[in-house]
């Protein structure tokens, strides 16, 4: 007991106060690490396509062979040719999953490239997008005139989370957007 005959402590109201405090601090953490998390799935989904054309294109100019890239909503890979459905031992050397939320949503084979004019976009269900040992590529293997590719990623739980990926045909530039 003190002189004044009172205990020494804390308050009832003191205690709750520093709990609301710690309340507000963590859940401004959490939402924060939260949109984190959804950045870094949308960056390893558009690393994981971006890796998968370039890989692709470099070893078709290399190995004077045809390449091709082939995405499904929830995968990317690259192969000689044409790409077969990836058996357990090739995960991680030409066949990528994508992070959990991130996915690719819609492609676009694009003729005349007009940054400005987006082309008429489908949902993806799979697409194959073929690179020649010249460094060209196509879009639409039935069509005579090369075509180029965009495709749109989206994150399921943050929709207005969006990359463009957009490669062109005879130059095989690859120029990303970080919206549509």
């Amino acid at each position: 007991m003190t002189k004044a005959g009172k205990e020494s402590g804390f308050t009832l109201v003191e205690l709750l106060t520093v709990v609301a405090i710690i309340s507000i601090l963590s859940a401004v953490a959490y939402f924060s690490m939260r949109q984190n998390r959804f950045e870094r799935e949308m960056n390893g989904l558009s690393s994981e396509a971006l890796a998968a054309i370039k890989e692709a294109r470099t070893r078709a100019i290399s190995r004077n062979r045809r390449y091709t890239v082939w995405f499904t909503p929830d995968s990317v890979q690259w192969c000689e040719d044409d790409c077969p459905p990836q058996n357990e031992n090739e995960a991680g050397k030409r066949y990528f999953s994508t992070a959990h939320g991130a996915r690719a949503k819609k492609f676009a084979d694009i003729a005349d490239f007009n940054l400005t004019a987006m082309p008429a976009s489908f949902d993806l269900l799979s697409k194959r997008i073929y690179f020649y040992p010249d460094g060209t590529m196509d879009a639409d293997i039935s069509t005579a005139q090369p075509e180029g590719f965009t495709l749109y990623l989206q994150h399921d739980d943050k929709p207005s989370l969006k990359r463009r990926i957009v490669i062109l045909p005879l130059s095989g530039e690859i120029r990303q957007f970080y919206n549509w």
